[in-house]
């Protein structure tokens, strides 16, 4: 906050920014919408790019957040992404009779990893895509299937899932007080994650169709009911002023 109040521009007539945890921003923009339950507790998996964080909430009290946050790196959008591209790379030499990770520049490689990364995210609509390939001699379109994806990432999910439990027996929470399971996140597209977390908490998962964008649009949120707040209680002048 300190640097804060030295940037003028984020710190209007002295008062630096409140500063909030994704968490709360998170768990903010769906209380809003589609809406969070206001008994037990609510598990909040954040699927991010570099990895997932899990952190519980008592709905009971405002959302209050239980404990700490815990980090899990194994299970994030960038590896997701990289176990689809050494996917494809091992369809790309069985169908070429090449190795093409070991002659293919970096940059046909980074290019590659975008598609495997756009394969994902159509993956999560459709059953089956293509990832069209071109790298040094090589140029081919290979199939993949949600099945195939699934089998890819069911080893770190399941790791996730360990972890969840493990911050659920720490704060001394029994799966039968879990009132639901918040996912955020562009991980929280994938439709595995939404089945195997449902299946193990035995509790309803609500997201929303732009999960990535959650937490962005829970910090605003969160930044216009302050300002409604300091509206209230009278920044405006006294009357008879």
């Amino acid at each position: 906050r300190g640097a804060l109040r030295s940037r003028p521009i984020l710190a209007p007539d002295g008062v630096p920014a409140a500063l909030i945890p994704d968490a709360s921003a998170a768990l903010a923009a769906l209380q809003a919408a589609p809406g969070l339950p206001d008994q037990g507790v609510v598990v909040l998996v954040d699927l991010g790019g570099s990895g997932t964080s899990v952190t519980l909430a008592d709905a009971g009290a405002n959302l209050d957040l239980v404990g700490q946050t815990v980090r899990y790196p194994d299970f994030s959008g960038d590896a997701v992404d990289q176990l689809l591209l050494d996917h494809v790379l091992s369809g790309i030499a069985d169908a070429n009779d090449a190795d093409p990770a070991g002659t293919a520049a970096v940059g046909s490689l980074a290019r590659l990893r975008d598609e495997c990364r756009q394969a994902k995210e159509r993956l999560s609509e459709q059953t089956a895509t293509v990832v069209p390939a071109e790298l040094p001699g090589v140029r081919s379109d290979i199939r993949v299937t949600r099945p195939e994806l699934e089998q890819l990432i069911s080893e770190p999910l399941g790791g996730l899932l360990a972890v969840i439990d493990d911050a659920l027996q720490r704060a001394a929470v029994p799966t039968a007080g879990i009132a639901a399971i918040a996912t955020v996140g562009g991980g929280a597209a994938i439709p595995l994650v939404t089945q195997r977390l449902s299946e193990y908490l035995r509790a309803p998962v609500i997201t929303t169709p732009e999960s990535a964008l959650n937490v962005a649009a829970g910090a605003a949120l969160v930044a216009n009911q302050s300002l409604d707040a300091q509206a209230a209680t009278g920044l405006g002048p006294a009357a008879g002023e």
